[in-house]
């Protein structure tokens, strides 16, 4: 799948779902990301997590699925 032609297709849509999914969550108007670009914040944690779940499927992880998303669960609560 993220090896074949159709790897930045599925990267490109993959990434649009999850700033989609991110948008409810993202302030810049109060709190931590007070004052910073909306854009700037979605792209960012957007393609953090892509490229963590990229990293899981392709083997640069060995951390079991529960770990990867229990951290990244914990890091995005801590910056949005």
């Amino acid at each position: 799948m993220l090896s074949s032609k159709g790897a930045p297709t599925f990267r490109t849509s993959f990434l649009t779902f999850v700033i989609e999914e991110l948008e409810a969550d993202v302030v810049t108007t109060t709190g931590l990301n007070e004052g910073l670009s909306r854009e700037i914040v979605l792209r960012f944690f957007g393609a953090a997590i892509v490229e963590i779940v990229e990293a899981w499927i392709t083997g640069g992880l060995t951390e079991p699925a529960e770990v990867v998303a229990r951290q990244m669960g914990s890091l995005l609560d801590r910056n949005l």
